[in-house]
């Protein structure tokens, strides 16, 4: 489940600040950005290694520097959000049934507002979407059909995330660990309160021409290590709002509380270990990296690591 979507998006980034050189003795004018990837050690000895995901892709190459992949190479274990190469297509319409489709006997018609499910009706059409495929979904699965449909459109693909690269070349070679399971994320938005997954709807229709701009903005923010965009993209809205502020605890916050706590708790044999998450859950005072150094970890974001410019197309 993508966790970054959200009910509301700033229309353009901030400008970026400057980037620091490569090293403090490059004579090169040229500015290298980092990556969003962090270094981190336990009281044991036990080191990890943590990379900010973007869960969808153009189809570029994934390149990663020397650091990155010196670290994935003694890295015993990948960690993730969600293991989707073990899921199979049961295990999706299962979940999709149990947390995505209203009661039997209630329809989207009956749960939103007249206007919204006019938009709603509206968009499908114009999509070539069947509305009888729409009218059982929960309003918080009908938003994310309509940010599939246009990433599809425009030939973004999950399977192009960094999450899931790094999880084909895990394979045979790595074990794979996850630190969520499909039904506890489905749950998350299933949870939400009603009136909040309306709101997450009309935003995502009101905003479906400029979504592909946002998530252009957010794929090169992540290629330059811009936090600041980066942040502003993620969480621009997230003050001032009581009902944003629920959005943003639970969707962000609580999980990287609970993504911790299973991180350290993986720690405790010591094994080094790659983690890949959404960079939404390693930024901020409130991400991984820094409750991590809360728990006593030494934790270092990675200056000379970078994400480097990769060809057209992503290797299987």
């Amino acid at each position: 489940m993508p966790s970054k979507m959200k009910p509301k998006r700033k229309a353009a980034p901030k400008p970026a600040p400057t980037a620091a050189p490569a090293s403090p003795t490059a004579p090169s004018l040229e500015l290298a950005p980092k990556a969003f990837f962090w270094e981190a050690q336990a009281e044991n000895g036990a080191r990890l290694f943590l990379l900010g995901s973007v869960h969808i892709g153009d189809g570029r190459q994934l390149v990663l520097d020397s650091r990155i992949e010196e670290d994935w190479a003694q890295a015993q274990e990948l960690v993730v959000e969600l293991d989707t190469s073990t899921l199979s297509p049961i295990d999706a319409v299962d979940a999709t049934n149990r947390f995505g489709l209203l009661p039997r006997g209630t329809t989207l018609r009956s749960v939103v507002a007249p206007d919204t499910y006019k938009q709603v009706a509206k968009y499908m059409k114009a999509r070539g979407y069947p509305m009888e495929r729409i009218d059982r979904m929960r309003p918080w699965l009908v938003a994310q059909v309509v940010t599939q449909l246009e990433y599809t459109a425009a030939g973004l693909d999950a399977e192009n995330g960094v999450d899931v690269v790094m999880m084909r070349r895990a394979a045979g070679k790595k074990g794979v660990v996850p630190l969520e399971s499909l039904d506890e994320q489905a749950a998350l938005f299933a949870g939400l309160p009603a009136p909040l997954q309306e709101t997450m709807l009309v935003e995502i229709l009101r905003e479906a021409q400029a979504l592909l701009a946002v998530t252009r903005a957010t794929l090169t923010a992540w290629e330059q290590g811009d936090e600041r965009t980066l942040t502003d993209l993620l969480f621009g809205n997230s003050n001032g709002d009581a009902a944003l502020g629920e959005f943003y605890e639970r969707v962000f916050y609580g999980r990287n509380r609970t993504m911790t706590d299973r991180i350290v708790a993986l720690s405790a044999d010591a094994k080094p270990r790659f983690i890949v998450v959404g960079t939404g859950h390693l930024i901020g005072p409130q991400g991984v990296p820094e409750l991590l150094a809360q728990r006593g970890f030494r934790v270092e974001r990675v200056g000379s690591a970078r994400v480097l410019p990769g060809a057209e197309a992503t290797p299987a």
